[in-house]
């Protein structure tokens, strides 16, 4: 057993395990109700190593869940859905750190957590590599990114972080 799995079996006897999309109590070990997780869409012919699963009105209420309320159950169902797409695409062996892009300060101050610093430390769990969450800074401040399109991210991005 691993490690992160006598956690999660530890923390079951306080907080028994739910599935983030009908909230019933589900094994220790299991990050869905089994009719939940068939709910999802997958392409299984996707290039991007990270594509977990279709974005859409099925996998919406996952997301909000994990990102608004910090829920743990919803942020370890994500994190199986990106461990899952990284064995599904073979490249779990290429990785050896996981870390994150630092949180905005504003958004920060305002959320009191990083949904994607959550999200990164419960992967590296998950796929047992080490998490660096102050191996990024930024070096400029930049733009809220929700309203941006994703050439206006990446310019926004530009010449922002630093290691």
């Amino acid at each position: 057993m691993s490690l992160y799995e006598l956690k999660r079996n530890l923390i079951s006897f306080v907080y028994p395990n739910r599935c983030p999309f009908c909230d019933r109590v589900i094994a220790a070990g299991e990050f869905f109700y089994t009719d939940c997780a068939a709910a999802l869409d997958f392409c299984e012919n996707s290039n991007k190593d990270t594509f977990c699963c279709v974005y859409n009105e099925k996998s919406k209420p996952l997301l909000i869940k994990a990102k608004e309320n910090a829920d743990g159950y919803a942020v370890s169902a994500c994190a199986k859905l990106l461990h899952d797409a990284l064995v599904r695409n073979n490249v779990l062996h290429k990785i050896d750190i996981i870390t994150v892009i630092p949180a905005r300060k504003a958004a920060l101050k305002e959320r009191g957590y990083s949904f994607p610093a959550l999200l990164a430390r419960e992967l590296a769990s998950l796929c047992e590599k080490q998490f660096s969450g102050k191996m990024l800074i930024f070096l400029r401040e930049i733009k809220e990114q929700k309203e941006l399109s994703a050439k206006e991210r990446e310019e926004n991005l530009k010449g922002a972080l630093g290691i």
